[in-house]
């Protein structure tokens, strides 16, 4: 699991259900290295460190950043490419003759981040986002169902974002979790190994790491 670029939404259901620390395992274990783009690092420490609500959270992910354990990463190629990539896909549908926002700017960035780092997967929670950059054409449809007839494609603009996004390996914080349980990070349960894994599984869904039923069976023959 090296070069996982991390976007918000995965890095927040690590950290509001305790599972922060799969990061720290994998990175010692088996030389995994989680990166994050500007944008994210203002939404999950910048912006929070400000609102009593989300603090707690902000402060535990910027330990997480103190501690080196996912690096920022900028650059004037990776702006140039956001912009490239937000102006596709934010121009693939209409309705009622405006443009449809699909993609804000910390899911842009990390797609960038993801090609001019060359990684190996992008980790995002958000069910919108994945089904654009893994299955377009299902998200269309789904889209047009609930605007009934409001809805026009730009077809070239969705085939630039595709062609931007084709191939990229997306998973979520289930499966970060996952890849620190095969290689024992919840051993130091000492007996109730498999249900912690299991119990951390459901609390990723609860905030928000989008699972299916149908996928939670399949982790529930995944013994630990």
């Amino acid at each position: 699991m090296n070069g996982v670029v991390c976007d918000s939404s995965a890095l927040i259901s690590l950290s509001d259900t305790c599972n922060i620390e799969c990061l720290y395992f994998l990175q010692h274990n088996s030389s995994a290295s989680f990166l994050i783009p500007p944008s994210v690092h203002r939404e999950i420490i910048t912006a929070p460190l400000h609102i009593p609500r989300f603090e707690f959270s902000a402060v535990r992910l910027k330990k997480v950043l103190d501690d080196g354990v996912f690096t920022e990463v900028t650059s004037p190629q990776i702006e140039q490419k956001t912009r490239e990539i937000m102006d596709a896909a934010n121009n693939c549908i209409q309705v009622d003759g405006k443009s449809l926002s699909l993609l804000h700017d910390g899911e842009a960035q990390c797609l960038a981040v993801y090609e001019v780092a060359g990684a190996s997967a992008l980790a995002i929670d958000e069910k919108t986002t994945r089904l654009l950059i893994e299955d377009p054409r299902k998200l269309l449809q789904t889209l047009k169902e609930e605007y009934a007839g409001k809805l026009v494609v730009n077809e070239p603009a969705l085939q630039r974002f595709f062609d931007k996004t084709k191939g990229i390996r997306i998973i979520r914080s289930a499966e970060i979790v996952a890849a620190a349980a095969e290689k024992g990070f919840f051993k130091q349960y000492r007996g109730l190994e498999n249900q912690a894994f299991h119990a951390a599984l459901q609390a990723l869904r609860r905030a928000g790491c989008s699972m299916t039923e149908n996928e939670l069976k399949e982790y529930a023959q995944f013994k630990v």
